[in-house]
């Protein structure tokens, strides 16, 4: 019985260290393809998001929080969604709240939803920037982060 425990801990040990060398071995860009990032929007709504996707997105929503700051705004990065931990679903954020979230030099609620990476807003976030706009702050859809500067540029949101 010991001389077979040997052999299965050997076997799982080799068996191990192969699919530890054939991961090591792809690049980062396949292991990448292969592993696509999930993420959960609204109630229960979910879409798959590729990670050169993922990277254009933060990438204009760094240069949007920026363009906001050079201005004199006070935003932030603002993650809402659902993860699973462990057996759980924990949601963290308002549904559909957006991309990027503070406020004006003047005080005013200043929300843009981020939409550089082409997809089409979804009926939450358009209900939580609607809600934002008849409340007498700034919600804003960009498109670029052209649209960011443009909004800034306006001054609409000066007293």
């Amino acid at each position: 019985m010991n001389v077979l425990a040997v052999f299965l801990c050997a076997g799982v040990l080799i068996v191990y260290l192969l699919v530890g060398l054939t991961l090591a071995s792809m690049t980062r860009r396949f292991r990448e393809s292969l592993c696509f990032g999930r993420y959960f929007f609204g109630e229960g709504e979910t879409m798959a998001v590729s990670p050169s996707n993922k990277k254009r997105e933060t990438e204009t929503t760094k240069e949007m929080l920026q363009v906001l700051e050079k201005a004199g705004f006070y935003v932030w990065r603002n993650n809402s969604g659902v993860m699973v931990i462990g057996s759980r679903f924990v949601r963290f954020g308002k549904a559909g709240s957006s991309d990027i979230i503070g406020w004006t030099p003047y005080g005013q609620f200043i929300a843009i939803e981020n939409k550089t990476n082409g997809e089409p807003i979804k009926e939450s976030q358009q209900e939580f920037i609607d809600a934002l706009n008849s409340r007498g702050g700034f919600g804003i859809i960009a498109m670029s982060v052209e649209d960011v500067i443009d909004f800034v540029e306006s001054g609409i949101w000066r007293k």
